[in-house]
């Protein structure tokens, strides 16, 4: 019996680090999503567009800024073609042309990447480069609807492998610590990511909330921790002390000497 409680243990505790690993891969795989996620709200991806944006389209302004206020003089409004901005079927009104060549970039700015954003693109997320839709997909509300999709089924996963850690510990009250340190562990890829990203077009914009990611997975495993080394000192779950390992093997090899004695 005493080999049996001993093998038993080892399988458990194999168990348990397995669990633990699997959890701590669902985490990082989910706060990336999430990361994802969060960082594709549409103020957000037009804050981060814009400046490249007006970059490229200044130049195209340049000289089509005169010619568009001497039609705005018998017109309301100008119909704009610009093909690599997708904005044909624009126009835009003359009060804003009157203003000058700025109001008119922000207003086509804006206009272009509001068109991109709220696009209905007909395409898987990794089949749209195929179909020749790229790379604006990557930052529109099909992909933050995509990756938002994804979380959920990492986070369902990671609260199956807590449930599945849960029976296997033995001292139910460090699932706390154990959960709180490696939810700890998984929030630091994020700074590793942000830096590693930022000097990439749109890939920048896919991760600009990693570190408020990072502080909302940090603070709640340091909260979890917290919560843990409270339940040690306390003994608060399951109404005190739970019996350790080490003590069933005692009752058990006193078990064992009572039934030799009475053979």
């Amino acid at each position: 019996l005493f080999f049996l409680f001993y093998f038993m243990g080892m399988i458990r505790g194999g168990l348990l680090f397995f669990a633990g690993i699997l959890f701590l891969i669902s985490l990082i795989i989910g706060n990336i999503l999430l990361t994802m996620s969060m960082s594709l709200n549409y103020e957000d991806v037009k804050i981060g567009l814009s400046n490249s944006a007006k970059e490229n389209i200044n130049s195209d302004f340049s000289q089509e800024i005169s010619k568009m206020q001497r039609d705005c003089q018998n017109k309301s409004e100008y119909p704009l073609n610009l093909n690599s901005w997708n904005l044909d079927s624009v126009s835009v009104p003359c009060n804003i042309v009157s203003q000058g060549q700025e109001p008119v970039v922000n207003y086509v700015v804006g206009k272009s990447i509001e068109v991109e954003y709220y696009k209905e693109y007909n395409c898987n997320l990794f089949d749209c480069p195929f179909s020749g839709i790229a790379p604006f997909v990557y930052v529109s509300q099909h992909a933050k609807n995509y990756w938002n999709r994804w979380f959920y089924y990492s986070l369902i996963a990671s609260l199956i492998l807590i449930a599945v850690m849960f029976l296997l510990i033995e001292k139910k009250r460090s699932i706390f610590i154990n959960v709180g340190t490696l939810m700890v562990f998984s929030s630091l890829p994020l700074l590793v990511l942000n830096w590693l990203v930022s000097s990439f077009n749109f890939a920048d914009i896919l991760f600009s909330k990693s570190k408020i990611v990072f502080w909302i997975i940090f603070i709640f495993g340091l909260v979890l921790i917290s919560i843990g080394i409270a339940l040690r000192f306390w003994g608060f779950l399951e109404g005190g002390e739970e019996t350790s390992k080490k003590e069933v093997k005692e009752i058990v090899k006193e078990e064992v000497s009572k039934q030799n004695k009475k053979k």
